[in-house]
């Protein structure tokens, strides 16, 4: 019971992830598309965690 419930939260959580991915990813290439330089600088090591 308690795997099947861990099994369900971790699928969730995968699902959100991947939102959360194709959201970084979108955003990346919006950025690029703008100012590459300026993403390069910035964002790059906000999203590194540096």
């Amino acid at each position: 019971m308690y795997y099947s419930e861990t099994e369900w939260l971790n699928t969730r959580f995968l699902k959100f992830l991947w939102k959360v991915i194709i959201y970084m990813v979108a955003q990346i290439r919006i950025g690029q598309g703008m100012d590459v330089h300026a993403f390069e600088e910035g964002n790059f090591v906000t999203l590194a965690g540096i």
